[in-house]
């Protein structure tokens, strides 16, 4: 299901990024595109074994293990061409026959922070969630110093919840039930 999740927004085309990267100008390896990507300080509030640099060889390997784990979306500037931001999809299995809970990451080049691209990026996720019911929650971590990326959560509908952040590693914890 979520290998099929595609949008687009009045800035935006967000699909599969191994599809996406056709919509990428100029042309070129999806490699390329995540190592320009994740720069030293896009990987600050990421986990720590994901901080920069990245050389392609490195992209490559991280661009494995995110298939490993689950979907990553690719967004891409309508018009533009540019690779403006990732979401990372993964489904985890409530242990309870009940529907699953999706975890949701997300970031965007740095050369398109403060352009509000964070927000639309994760509300209009929220909206093709809410159209197609792919989990009975979405759920987020936070890094307590990355303020600007709990308020795209908070204005895309996210709830902190305290007690998920007494689960160690000093993260802030995120939900939404769509």
């Amino acid at each position: 299901m979520l290998s099929s999740c595609s949008f687009t927004t009045e800035r935006l085309v967000v699909r599969e990024w191994h599809s996406a990267i056709a919509d990428v100008r100029p042309a070129c390896e999806l490699a390329l595109v995540v190592a320009a990507m994740l720069t030293d300080a896009v990987t600050r509030s990421l986990p720590r074994e994901w901080h920069g640099p990245y050389s392609p060889a490195r992209a490559r390997e991280w661009i494995a293990e995110r298939d490993a784990e689950g979907t990553t979306l690719l967004a891409v500037g309508r018009g533009s061409g540019r690779p403006l931001g990732l979401l990372l999809l993964a489904e985890a299995d409530p242990g309870d026959g009940g529907r699953r809970e999706m975890r949701l990451g997300y970031l965007v080049s740095q050369k398109a922070w403060g352009s509000g691209v964070a927000t639309e990026l994760v509300r209009s996720f929220v909206g093709w969630c809410r159209a197609q019911r792919p989990a009975a929650s979405i759920a987020a971590v936070v890094d307590p110093g990355n303020a600007a990326s709990a308020r795209v959560l908070q204005k895309a509908g996210f709830d902190r919840v305290p007690e998920g952040d007494a689960s160690g590693g000093g993260e802030h914890h995120y939900r939404l039930r769509p």
